[in-house]
Formats: structure tokens, sequence, C-alpha cells
């Protein structure tokens, strides 16, 4: 099967006008509290994932970062939706010198390891499609390969809750894997999932490559 990876930043707006503007994994409602179980089992022994070791993984990221240096830096309010062991949560932060940066998931035990290797970052647990942050608090939201773990309603609500927490100036990077499968997004469901709230400022897109995009 083709497969894709992309990654958008969007900037919140009142209006976008283009045919385009948690983590759990794809599973019904009443399941997620085994997945919840099979996660904490997994980060029992450690950072399992060890995403930021991936070669491709560290493409992505660095990609994602090139994208994010067009925002300008400030007194700004950071999220990383998903972040695991907050690895990539770090790199925002070296990134957004002048800003906070939080991490946030639904996995006790990752987050556990995330506040012992960065003790410096807040992490908190909280899930898509319902985050325990308030309205219009944020500044910059990050989702990287989380929006395709969730079932098709519940892609559409957590895109609502991120476009609900973020500023009205805000900006929202998402990260996302491409393909074929009813697991993941074509090109056209991502966009129908995400440009009802958000106005494209830039994107990449490379075959079997990451794809990062930045709306506004």
């Amino acid at each position: 099967h083709e497969r894709y990876q992309k990654n958008r930043t969007y900037n919140r707006s009142g209006s976008f006008v283009m045919v385009m503007r948690n983590s759990y994994a794809y599973i019904p409602e009443n399941r997620k509290d085994r997945q919840t179980e099979f996660f904490e089992k997994r980060y029992q022994d450690g950072d399992y994932l060890q995403i930021s070791q991936i070669a491709l993984n560290r493409m992505h990221h660095d990609m994602s970062l090139r994208l994010l240096e067009l925002i300008p830096n400030g007194d700004r309010i950071v999220v990383d939706i998903g972040c695991a062991c907050g690895d990539f949560t770090k790199r925002l932060d070296n990134l957004f010198i002048e800003s906070k940066v939080i991490g946030v998931d639904f996995v006790t035990q990752g987050l556990k390891i995330a506040s012992e290797r960065y003790p410096e970052l807040v992490f908190i647990r909280g899930a898509l499609p319902h985050l325990p942050l308030a309205t219009e608090s944020i500044n910059v939201a990050v989702c990287m390969e989380v929006l395709y773990y969730l079932d098709p309603k519940s892609r559409s609500l957590a895109t609502q809750e991120i476009a609900r927490i973020l500023s009205s100036d805000g900006y929202l990077l998402v990260g996302t894997t491409l393909g074929n499968s009813d697991r993941y997004f074509t090109r056209v469901t991502l966009m129908e999932t995400i440009t009802p709230y958000f106005e494209l400022v830039d994107e990449r897109l490379e075959y079997l490559k990451p794809y990062t995009t930045i709306m506004k």
C-alpha cells in the first residue's frame, strides 16, 4: 500500500474559503480502557517505543521544527498533544525559548518517564477529544501521529477541541501518515477534518517521507 506521512501546521482563523481551511488506537469507544491498560503495561519497563531513536521519526521531527520556525517566538504557551515520553516536547522547548511548553498524554507511565527525563517541563494527563485545558489558553498546539488513532467521529471532535483551546491567532501543527486503509487519512479526508476550523499556512508532502503543512 502507498503510504505518506503528512505533517501540517495550521493557524486558527475566523474564515477560510478553500476546500481545505488521543491518543487511542482506532477502536470502539467501549474498548478504550483496554487500550489504556495496554499502553500502561508497555511503558512499565521504560520508553519501549524509543521514538526519538528512529531515523524516520527524527527526520519527521526535524521537518516539523523547521515549519514551526515560521511562527514568531515570544511569550507563548505551547502544548504537545500525545507527547509520549517527552523527547519532542523538549525539542519544542528548545525552539520556543521564551515560551512555556506543556506535554499532554493519556499514558500515566509515559508521563512519569517524561517528568523524570525532563523535570523542567510540565506534563499533564489528558486525551483527545477532551483536553484538560482552558478555552483559548494555548498559542501553539502540536499533534504528531495522533489523529489517525481516533475513530472517524472522534477525529472531528478532536479537531474542534484543539480549535477550542487555541487563541484566535494560534497555530496547529499536525503530523500524520496517509494511506489507503480505513485506519489512515487520505489527503481528502484529512482536509475535510481540519479545514472547517483552520486556514492553511504551509505544507510539506513527500512519498514515504514526512509531509508538513502550516495553516493560518
